[in-house]
């Protein structure tokens, strides 16, 4: 009887109930919870649909199964935003609009630290062979299949693209410092 006592009612109407098949019952109630109804359970992955197991973790003094989230393609796209979506996010942005331009203001007089430079030394050595590749021609005269192509060749090009950036990197620091001080000038007058 006690085995019954930790059934819940969602349990009697998702099993067929058995006199005597407690096992089953408490096994099926397994499989609903984690999500694993129409599927066979694997005994190598204890973790619900969507987790992969990774290891494992102490917790309370036991071993048990390290689950994390698996990373689905659909989490890297963004989803589009509805209508309501949009003027919310509009009317939110108009509200923090002078506290963004503030902070933007502020940030704009700081120095930008070491890897802020390497970024950008690599998206210019990166935009050079681009242009290099597809002789001058800008980016938006370009087909959709030229770009793509293009694109793949650079990201084999990526020890390249690191030494040129390295080179780069000088000329990225003293373009930062004229920023910086031409908008001191600015701000002065």
């Amino acid at each position: 009887m006690d085995n019954f006592s930790k059934l819940s009612f969602k349990d009697f109407l998702t099993v067929d109930y058995t006199p005597g098949m407690p096992e089953l019952i408490s096994y099926r109630a397994k499989k609903r919870k984690t999500g694993m109804v129409g599927e066979a359970k694997m005994e190598d992955d204890p973790c619900w649909n969507e987790y992969k197991m990774v290891g494992k973790k102490k917790k309370n003094g036991k071993e048990v199964p390290n689950c994390v989230p698996e990373e689905t393609d659909l989490e890297q796209v963004e989803e589009a935003l509805s209508l309501q979506q949009r003027r919310k996010k509009s009317i939110m942005f108009k509200r923090l609009a002078p506290r963004i331009q503030l902070k933007k203001k502020i940030r704009m007089k700081r120095a930008a630290d070491l890897p802020r430079l390497k970024t950008r030394a690599r998206k210019q050595a990166r935009k050079m062979l681009f242009n290099k590749l597809s002789k001058n021609t800008p980016k938006d005269e370009l087909s959709y299949a030229r770009r793509q192509e293009i694109e793949k060749r650079l990201d084999k090009m990526k020890g390249r693209i690191d030494k040129i950036a390295l080179r780069l990197l000088p000329k990225v620091r003293k373009q930062d410092i004229q920023r910086r001080t031409s908008k001191s000038d600015d701000d002065g007058k």
